[in-house]
């Protein structure tokens, strides 16, 4: 990985470079997202592709960077220095500000000597080190080995590999928004990891409702990989199950609060979700009788809270519509308990 960046003469003496000048310049930030986006791009066609998991964390993937610095407008490369064995997107943006502030200082100040060289990154100083001089092509005296025979590439053999290619992401996203009526970024985060997206589109056929799930995969199923600190790819889910959750909750058999807790016993335990509510009583109440008790009994021991929305503060009605979820134990049906409150402002409203 290189980058190349141009610096203005300098204007004025030289003198010690202070910390303003370990800023990066509009021209170095452009080639930090570079190099970040390149890299970014790699690390999903190879995890598409089976290749390699492709985890920073792992050492399963590394980066050498290569920088160098010019003046603008001259034609002439600038010294170039090699930092070996990069291991994060975040590292690797700081080393490139740092050694490409440091290439710049040398050259408008004159504070050290640029050579070409491999250099260390030390992360947590926040600077790299110099690890070995770095020699030339010809130094290596590359040369033919007589015992590889050479490999010859030809059409049929191009287009074999590429009729075994998986579907890639660009390709991925455009579906999933056409089919699927996902809005760009939400297709953009989906296929992100091919695990995350096989996920979502086997729940979202079998569920009937492609953007509620969706959502639930980017809301709900990163919250649990968060909070159990799994890597996105990690993920196991009985998609079926997943399915059968989001259309409990789309067809208000059950509430999103409850949702959560079944998909929470979903991944850790493989629980069954209609199951899971059953055997706990977490099934959406809906009982009109119910659902008018408990509207009443809020109402009646909320006067001061009912005065105020009647007012017009309207934060006021979610905390009545909270107290009677409270009534019912989380257990009611969002619908028919706004539907029954509504009913009820109602009347009080005409007496």
């Amino acid at each position: 990985m290189s980058r190349e960046i141009k610096t203005k003469p300098a204007s004025r003496t030289p003198r010690e470079p202070d910390k303003a000048a370990r800023i990066p310049n509009e021209i170095m930030r452009r080639g930090i997202e570079d190099v970040k986006a390149y890299l970014n791009r790699l690390r999903t066609l190879l995890r598409y592709g089976g290749v390699s998991h492709a985890r920073w964390e792992e050492g399963s993937i590394r980066c050498d960077v290569n920088i160098s610095v010019r003046r603008e407008g001259a034609s002439e490369m600038g010294v170039r220095t090699e930092m070996k064995n990069m291991n994060s997107l975040s590292a690797i943006e700081r080393a490139i500000a740092y050694e490409s502030a440091r290439h710049i200082e040398a050259i408008e100040y004159g504070t050290e000597r640029l050579v070409q060289e491999t250099r260390g990154w030390d992360d947590a100083k926040g600077c790299s080190f110099s690890m070995r001089n770095k020699e030339t092509a010809a130094d290596y005296r590359y040369f033919p080995d007589p015992n590889l025979s050479p490999i010859l590439i030809d059409e049929d053999w191009l287009k074999d590999i590429a009729s075994k290619l998986p579907e890639l992401p660009e390709s991925r996203i455009l579906r999933f928004q056409k089919a699927y009526g996902l809005s760009q970024s939400d297709a953009e985060v989906l296929t992100g990891s091919r695990v995350i997206a096989d996920i979502f589109e086997a729940a979202a056929v079998q569920s009937g409702y492609p953007r509620e799930t969706a959502t639930w995969v980017i809301g709900e199923l990163f919250r649990i990989a968060r909070r159990l600190k799994w890597n996105p790819d990690d993920i196991e889910i009985n998609t079926g199950k997943f399915a059968e959750l989001v259309r409990m909750v789309a067809d208000s058999e059950i509430n999103r609060a409850v949702g959560r807790k079944a998909l929470d016993a979903l991944v850790e335990h493989g629980a069954d979700p209609r199951e899971f509510t059953h055997d706990l009583n977490l099934s959406s109440n809906s009982d009109a009788d119910s659902v008018l008790g408990a509207v009443r009994q809020v109402l009646s021991s909320n006067a001061d809270t009912v005065s105020a929305f009647l007012g017009g503060r309207e934060k006021a009605r979610q905390a009545l519509i909270g107290a009677i979820m409270r009534e019912l134990r989380g257990n009611g049906d969002p619908a028919a308990v706004n539907s029954v409150f509504d009913s009820e402002i109602e009347k009080m409203k005409g007496r």
